[in-house]
């Protein structure tokens, strides 16, 4: 077991230290504040303050950890790898030129997000605002690199430590259902509006494929359900799709559940995939909505949904999150960048939600995303080629640390249409790069 040193232990200790040393590296450890006991303690040590004092890996504490609220935070940095990062120390018998713990915490936590007042255009954080694209760190999940480096340095000073079984690395697809069909199903004045506007923008090539597809002699572009469930079982994956059951709005153009055709979709995936739900747009102003859309979902599988991932990345902090708990959510699907691909909480490993106006962790498990279609293609405007390479590039520095692959893609983006022409290939071909080794 491994002896952890803290003068004054608080929360946020408490859970970064669980993050960093079980979650992420296995091993078995505990804190204490008791110096004297500490110093005649026998095996393997790690001191988190201000100095070495005893036989032990130090880490360099700056003091943030035992602070509270939202305070204004030093914004100075170290250069370190080829990026800069925050809270940097002095003593050089640390592991780091900087408080590592601290860093995690902040970056994990999503800290910054609490206080800032810039957002887009749909009220979210965007990348650009972020300290990890700022010191040039998005790309890499530097908090689960700064725990493989901890590891090294705590086997090589005590080589007697018993070395957990590291964690491996894995890939979670995930699919975000929008909007089903593209013509199907939609009543006769959304068919009737869909002919006007196409008539209206001379779209020749859309009237005349709606009005095959709703003679039934060709299938709906966006239903490209057979292609998922066809990747799934060649390359044996677990997907999760995420369904909107909510009412129309602005930003809400899913399909009404209450229609049998969406109702026998989505129960027949359920057969083979995990379903979770897509809140809607609206439900971010107002949490009650999500408890009524849980409910439906939940009515129309009759099962408990214990998973979700905000439409539009619409993520708020911490409301959102406190909203999902309070209707009984678990699992959340949201953490990422919809401007960028990345790492938003600079993490390729799942973990807990800290709610930094609480002061401490929650039982809801947040599975950070770090690649999605439309980031690729709408907001970078990459060519099929180049968004291959950034999606290699994303998952071998998520590899290299044993971490989770989780990509987002959507139904109607493998439909081979206007300025997705050659991205159903692009999504194969990332499906093949993102299998573990073994397979």
């Amino acid at each position: 077991m491994l002896l952890v040193y803290i003068e004054d232990i608080t929360n946020r200790h408490r859970y970064i230290f669980d993050l960093m040393l079980k979650q992420l590296l296995g091993f078995d450890y505990a804190l204490s504040s008791d110096k004297d006991a500490f110093l005649y303690a026998k095996g393997p040590k790690l001191i988190y303050g201000s100095d070495l004092f005893a036989d032990a890996v130090f880490c360099e504490a700056t003091g943030f950890l035992n602070k509270s609220g939202i305070q204004d935070v030093d914004l100075n940095s170290i250069s370190f790898e080829n990026y800069q990062i925050l809270f940097p120390v002095n003593n050089s018998k640390s592991v780091f030129p900087f408080d590592c713990f601290s860093a995690a915490f902040y970056l994990v936590s999503r800290y910054e997000e609490y206080s800032s007042k810039q957002k887009d255009q749909h009220d979210r954080f965007s990348s650009k605002f972020s300290i990890a694209k700022k010191l040039n760190f998005l790309y890499q999940p530097v908090v689960n690199q700064w725990a493989k480096i901890l590891k090294r340095n705590i086997e090589k000073t005590f080589p007697e430590i018993e070395v957990p079984n590291s964690t491996s690395y894995s890939f979670l697809p995930t699919y975000d259902i929008d909007i089903a069909y593209s013509y199907c199903f939609k009543g006769l004045f959304r068919t009737l509006g869909g002919f006007a506007k196409d008539a209206m923008r001379l779209s020749v090539n859309n009237l005349v494929e709606r009005f095959w597809v709703l003679l039934g002699k060709k299938n709906d572009p966006f239903d490209n359900f057979e292609y998922f469930l066809e990747w799934q079982k060649s390359y044996q994956l677990h997907p999760i799709y995420f369904f909107p059951v909510g009412v129309q709005s602005e930003f809400d153009k899913s399909l009404s559940v209450e229609k049998e055709a969406i109702k026998k979709l989505i129960s027949g995936i359920a057969e083979n995939a995990i379903v979770g739900l897509h809140p809607s747009y609206a439900s971010n102003s107002n949490e009650e909505k999500i408890g009524i859309e849980k409910s439906k979902l939940e009515k129309l599988l009759d099962v408990e949904i214990s998973r979700s991932r905000q439409h539009y990345i619409k993520l708020k902090l911490p409301a959102t999150y406190q909203a999902l708990l309070k209707a009984g959510i678990r699992k959340e699907y949201s953490m990422g960048y919809p401007d960028d691909v990345g790492f938003r909480a600079s993490i390729a490993s799942s973990f807990y939600f800290y709610d930094l106006e609480k002061e401490q962790q929650t039982n809801l498990k947040i599975y950070p995303f770090a690649i999605m279609d439309v980031t690729l293609n709408d907001y970078l405007k990459l060519s099929p080629a180049a968004a291959l390479a950034l999606s290699e590039k994303i998952v071998t520095a998520i590899k290299e640390v044993d971490g989770l692959f989780v990509s987002i893609w959507h139904n109607e983006n493998v439909s081979e249409k206007a300025n997705w022409k050659g991205w159903r290939h692009v999504y194969e071909e990332m499906l093949q790069l993102s299998l573990p080794e073994e397979n």
